[in-house]
């Protein structure tokens, strides 16, 4: 058997990127990492583990569901989610990006500068969630949003990997 190793990230949302810096409180440094320990100053409730997909390269994890605006998303290849911290963005095959940004109303995809993103209306309340085993873990639309490129139109975090990086695992 492998061995059990913990770890534990703790991120903060980037309340100046977000306009938003009256919401920040003393204690949010930017987050923290924690190795060898649990640290319960950082969470409530239970703690969810889980196995790293056996690549030799990446933290994996399998996801075993997305769910947009209330509806699940089939993926088309690979449920394997490289956890990378270094990055607020996700990046997935082009299909299963176009299924995501399908279920929310009004969205379309980027050009020039913003091929392989999509814009969707700021006035949308985007609901994404997605699963590793048992647990399913939301990401606040605040958190989706990446920016205002517009009165009307946003900037969504979820982007066509394969449109920049030739479909590849990040590189190490």
């Amino acid at each position: 058997s492998s061995p059990s190793i913990r770890f534990a990230f703790v991120l903060t949302r980037d309340f100046e990127r977000d306009g938003n810096q009256s919401q920040a409180q003393s204690q949010e440094n930017g987050g923290a990492f924690t190795m060898g320990f649990t640290n319960s100053s950082y969470f409530t409730g239970n703690i969810e583990y889980q196995s790293l997909a056996d690549t030799g390269s990446y933290w994996l994890l399998t996801v075993s569901e997305i769910n947009v605006q209330g509806s699940s998303i089939s993926l088309s290849s690979s449920k394997n989610a490289a956890i990378d911290t270094g990055t607020t963005l996700i990046g997935g095959p082009s299909t299963d990006v176009a299924n995501i940004y399908a279920q929310i109303p009004g969205s379309q995809a980027g050009s020039g500068n913003y091929e392989g993103y999509y814009y969707y209306p700021c006035s949308t309340d985007v609901a994404v969630s997605i699963a590793f085993g048992g647990s399913s873990w939301t990401i606040s639309s605040a958190d989706f949003k990446v920016t205002q490129l517009s009165s009307s139109q946003c900037l969504g975090a979820v982007f066509e990997r394969a449109a920049s990086h030739g479909g590849a695992p990040p590189a190490r």
